[in-house]
């Protein structure tokens, strides 16, 4: 049976057995990964998947029950259930399913390279990945591994109020981790790579000198006097800073007063050089599909523009909760996951500035390639992590540093942001291009 028409079929059962208000979320696929360490597999999965998860209301009530199990007594049952639980559940006005159907972008593609490449083929690309990695240098000694991920997947989403949507999609990952060793220091560095198609991904020799690379420009740092300096964030570190701001803009946080951008809507919090867009149309793009995570159709939104805050991002209940409409943000990541606001490509736009010159005028400053820690507390705008990067001195990338805290306030951080790289790479759900912060406090010695 069609996913469609077995999810009408369980939509009829539900509403026969007295749910107000039902969805069915189907899923189906096939999924693998590699894992390789010094040439040698470690892990090797296949596995196909199928599941359906029930959303279900009686009135304001809500209860949510997911099965592998499509028996047709099976499916009888868990419908009973899943309306007996609901009627038990505390009543709440938000609940409630969308009723928009809204206009459709153009499904995405899906790869049949992922069929019709072998496993070998796959599994040479992966190993080659990390020999290339390993022999880059003589300093790099070891190897944390490399890996290889392939997605299939057919999603299919309906309601009682008439949605229905199925679109299939593909996803592909690849990673690579090694060590520079230098003395007694040690330090590994890394590279990875998602894409909705095969060919597009970066080639083994690519991934291997950005890790390699990446190793042996830190191995050996040392932390620096504490300072207030002007900071860069290469665009790997800097995606970590713009998560804070997705997780800022969460609608429902927003309402509750959780998040620091409550009551900023129309308020400046960033430097005029920095415009954030939250885009699940993007071409390819590692968080698109054409419907979220319960049906509604995805778009493009402006969440900062030139420094001002301009949307908050809301599921169908955090939009009722705060008494607005849903911008789209259902994410679901299985059948057996209830939605939750998400962004979907969520990225700060490139600048004008090419990435390699944001060091060239910084007379004293830090340059921050690895972020670890605690990171953005969405609540309080605070941001505190353990950095590590190069020094920079008289405009040109000298020694490595380690062991130093960079901390500051978020709006405070991106508003003192003054020139924005031009190497963004959609790479990941939040991706940002490089750029420098005028000044930031770094606690080393």
């Amino acid at each position: 049976m069609k996913g469609e028409e077995l999810a009408a079929q369980v939509l009829d059962l539900l509403g026969g057995q007295g749910a107000s208000e039902a969805e069915v979320f189907l899923e189906e696929g096939v999924r693998l990964r590699i894992d390789v360490r010094n040439g040698a597999v470690e892990y090797l999965k296949k596995e196909d998947f199928r599941g359906m998860g029930l959303r279900v209301y009686t009135g304001q009530r809500m209860a949510f029950m997911d099965t592998t199990d499509f028996d047709e007594g099976t499916l009888q049952k868990l419908v009973v259930k899943t309306v007996e639980l609901a009627r038990m559940a505390g009543s709440d006005p938000a609940n409630g399913l969308p009723r928009e159907k809204g206009k459709l972008w153009a499904s995405p593609q899906v790869d049949q390279k992922l069929f019709s490449t072998s496993l070998d083929e796959k599994l040479e690309r992966l190993v080659e990945t990390e020999r290339l990695a390993m022999e880059y240098h003589p300093l790099i000694k070891l190897s944390n591994g490399a890996s290889y991920t392939d997605l299939y997947r057919k999603v299919t989403v309906a309601n009682t109020h008439g949605l229905i949507h199925t679109y299939e999609e593909t996803r592909f990952g690849s990673d690579v981790s090694v060590v520079a060793v230098k003395g007694d220091q040690k330090k590994d560095g890394w590279d990875q790579c998602r894409r909705r198609r095969y060919r597009p991904l970066k080639s083994p020799d690519q991934m291997a000198a950005t890790a390699a690379q990446m190793a042996l420009s830190l191995v050996g740092g040392q932390p620096i006097p504490s300072q207030e300096v002007p900071v860069v964030f290469d665009a790997r570190a800097a995606k970590g800073l713009l998560g804070g701001l997705a997780g800022g803009v969460n609608g429902k946080e927003v309402f509750l007063d959780n998040s620091f951008l409550s009551g900023m809507l129309e308020k400046t919090v960033a430097s005029p050089l920095v415009t954030v867009i939250d885009d699940g149309t993007l071409m390819r793009g590692a968080g698109s599909s054409p419907v979220d995570g319960e049906g509604v159709c995805t778009r493009k939104k402006t969440v900062v523009q030139e420094g001002v805050l301009k949307s908050y991002l809301y599921d169908t209940y955090g939009a009722r909760k705060a008494g607005t409409e849903t911008t789209g943000n259902a994410g679901r990541d299985s059948y057996n996951d209830l939605p939750r606001i998400s962004a979907t490509n969520f990225y700060m736009e490139k600048g004008h500035t090419r990435a390699e010159d944001l060091v060239k005028d910084i007379a004293q400053g830090l340059f921050v390639q690895e972020t670890i820690g605690f990171g953005a507390n969405t609540t309080t705008g605070g941001y505190s992590a353990g950095a590590f990067g190069r020094l920079i001195e008289n405009g040109q990338l000298t020694a490595p540093v380690a062991q130093v805290t960079i901390a500051g306030d978020l709006i405070e951080i991106f508003s003192a942001i003054d020139a924005v790289g031009d190497d963004l790479e959609f790479n990941s759900r939040i991706c940002s291009p490089s750029f420098r912060v005028a000044r930031m406090t770094v606690a080393g010695t």
